[in-house]
């Protein structure tokens, strides 16, 4: 099935999920109004199948979740890398890019977790949650290697969920938690979860990507505002995301292991210069 980007019936099914999203929130009382983005889920869902079903437009592929049962069938446990044809093999630069990378997703990790405390608790992030964040992080990409996978990353979308239904409880992350290793556990689950359509996620990340970028403004107002604050705030704003948004291959002529790390990663770019940056210039001293 052929997707064509920027159709109009993508466009008006996310337009019309975003929209429900944004009724929902305000229409719902109590609690049912943190069920906004659920609500507009659902109903983009029913929506792309309906068009689907009645020949409008192609939006739903409901052939991949047979494909997956065909190939793995109902059930399937990961293998690890030590049980598999695949030989370790000692590269030096793989290590060194893999050790980027993770920093750049420990960085990340931060910012989630100050987002999540200052949006969600009211409050500054305490040293030991943020030491324990870490910690699962390096815990979760130290077993994500035993499977052959790379460093895992935080769920930083999710920062904007949890900022607009403040649902911060840890029984309410595990049933999460839990519903992602069934859907790695049985394929045709994850299968399901792959059909929905990007025009229908979108209409509903939208608002949480959108508070993302607030809580990080929000963040920028505990820093002092001076001129090495705004050289490092711009600089690395510029050149990080600036760099990606270049027509063609900016990274092309480096070698592969930095472009495999900065080539459309603009989280990497920012948190590189930025952190140069701090390092570099110096702090005025504060008189006594």
């Amino acid at each position: 099935m052929q997707l064509w980007f920027g159709a109009w019936y993508h466009l008006l099914v996310g337009a019309l999920t975003l929209i429900v999203c944004l009724v929902a929130r305000y229409v719902l009382k109590g609690v049912y109004k943190n069920l906004n983005i659920l609500v507009g889920l659902i109903f983009g869902y029913i929506l792309s199948i309906i068009f689907t079903v009645a020949g409008i437009a192609p939006m739903v592929d409901f052939s991949g979740i047979q494909e997956t049962i065909d190939q793995v069938g109902f059930f399937s446990i990961p293998k690890l890398v030590f049980f598999t044809s695949h030989k370790p093999v000692f590269n030096l630069g793989s290590f060194l890019t893999i050790a980027i990378v993770f920093l750049v997703s420990a960085a990340e990790t931060t910012g989630a977790t100050t987002a999540v405390c200052t949006g969600a608790l009211g409050r500054d992030l305490k040293m030991e949650e943020l030491q324990g964040s870490l910690a699962v992080d390096g815990f979760s990409s130290a077993i994500s290697g035993c499977f052959g996978c790379l460093p895992l990353t935080s769920f930083s979308q999710n920062v904007g969920l949890v900022t607009m239904t403040r649902v911060i409880n840890r029984f309410t992350i595990f049933i999460g938690a839990l519903i992602l290793i069934l859907a790695s556990l049985f394929p045709p689950l994850g299968a399901f979860f792959n059909s929905l359509p990007q025009a229908v996620l979108g209409g509903c990340t939208v608002m949480m990507f959108g508070s993302i970028m607030y809580e990080g403004i929000k963040m920028l107002k505990n820093c002092e505002f001076n001129d090495r604050t705004m050289i490092i705030v711009s600089l690395s704003f510029c050149i990080g995301v600036g760099l990606t948004q270049t027509s063609g291959n900016f990274f092309s002529a480096f070698p592969k292991e930095v472009g495999d790390i900065f080539n459309g990663n603009a989280v990497a770019g920012v948190f590189v210069v930025s952190l140069l940056l701090s390092l570099l210039l110096p702090k005025k001293k504060q008189a006594n």
